[in-house]
């Protein structure tokens, strides 16, 4: 209720009009997807630390393509979605089909 609270408090217009669904909170990720103390972003380099991207290719496998929330920082479900994407458009090349997009 909290949330619908400060929504009605900044937008007074939207009183009787809301209806909460879900929020996701840190528990969330960690209820749904383990993800360590709820984080829904994996990891961040350092500065000490090399450039960690990986483009989804493995050399000397062909017809493998890697996705998922590891492959580019900062990780987590936002970058899973974004790889699903480019391998999609990387199949699509290979393919020579056309990629659509919503």
């Amino acid at each position: 209720m909290s949330v619908i609270n400060a929504v009605k408090e900044r937008f007074p217009e939207m009183e009787g009009k809301l209806k909460l669904l879900d929020v996701a909170s840190p528990q969330t990720y960690e209820r749904y997807c383990n993800a360590y103390r709820g984080a829904f972003m994996g990891f961040w380099p350092t500065l000490q630390g090399k450039e960690m991207q990986h483009n989804g290719n493995i050399k000397g496998l062909n017809n493998i393509f890697l996705s998922g929330q590891w492959l580019q920082p900062p990780g987590g479900l936002p970058t899973a979605l974004v790889t699903g994407k480019d391998t999609i458009m990387r199949l699509c090349k290979k393919e020579r089909k056309k990629f659509l997009s919503a």
